[in-house]
């Protein structure tokens, strides 16, 4: 990884060209930062200076910390500034380790990527981040990972093996409202699990565009879900302008 004074200048530099190309008055899109997680310290006051002097709605980072669990009390400094400021922390998976592992059919983002996404939310549940500060905002995309799916199992491991319970976290289900989670899974059924599971207003609308996976008509899986009308208005915008403080 690049050296931390090195992070922070890149992050500087991006976090300003993004800034300025968003900089049209009125524009339809706002932006999120990059910041140094090399040095927790500089990744806070990085996103403390995307807010308040560019402008930006929150950080995105990759559940991969350089190899580190999110949930290491190392990146508190980062995670109490994020709260402080009532930025919300968008988590999205972008290196894997040993990727040769996944092989030729493009496993490692239809698997490893949610898998990032899975222990990095487990990490902040068990790591005790969660219960540290507790203002502060997470998004997990891809519909939270594997999360949602097998917290049944994480609450088996926590009442079972006292190492998954060794930093005071309670039942990891409890805190599944913690989180935020994207529409991103690609069948409305599991939008439908994953909305009755966590409530919609814990639910945000999610594309990927550009990429492969992204579903280019993201809406469509919300009309499709068997929602009430109410839970999609949350889910199309009501949560978004809730949780980026956006004027309504």
């Amino acid at each position: 990884s690049l050296p931390p004074a090195t992070g922070a200048a890149w992050s500087r530099v991006q976090n300003e060209a993004l800034a300025a190309s968003l900089a049209t008055p009125g524009g339809p899109h706002l932006g999120l930062a990059a910041v140094p997680l090399q040095d927790p310290k500089l990744a806070g006051d990085e996103l403390r200076f995307a807010l308040e002097r560019l402008g930006l709605r929150g950080a995105m980072i990759d559940p991969n910390a350089l190899g580190r669990p999110l949930g290491d009390g190392a990146f508190d400094p980062f995670w109490r500034t994020a709260a402080d400021l009532g930025a919300p922390v968008i988590l999205h998976p972008f290196l894997l380790e040993a990727v040769e592992r996944f092989g030729r059919h493009y496993l490692h983002n239809l698997v490893g990527y949610p898998f990032e996404t899975t222990l990095a939310a487990g990490s902040l549940i068990l790591g005790g981040t969660l219960d540290r500060f507790p203002s502060l905002d997470v998004v997990l995309v891809h519909g939270g990972g594997f999360l949602p799916y097998h917290v049944g199992l994480f609450d088996r491991g926590h009442t079972t093996r006292p190492e998954a319970r060794s930093d005071g976290a309670s039942l990891p289900s409890s805190y599944l409202r913690r989180f935020h989670y994207d529409t991103l899974v690609q069948f409305p059924p599991a939008l439908a699990y994953l909305v009755a599971l966590v409530g919609a207003d814990r639910v945000l609308l999610g594309s990927d565009h550009p990429f492969w996976l992204g579903d280019p008509e993201p809406a469509r899986i919300v009309r499709e879900a068997g929602l009430s009308a109410a839970a999609q208005a949350a889910i199309l915008g009501d949560n978004a302008v809730r949780i980026f403080h956006l004027k309504a």
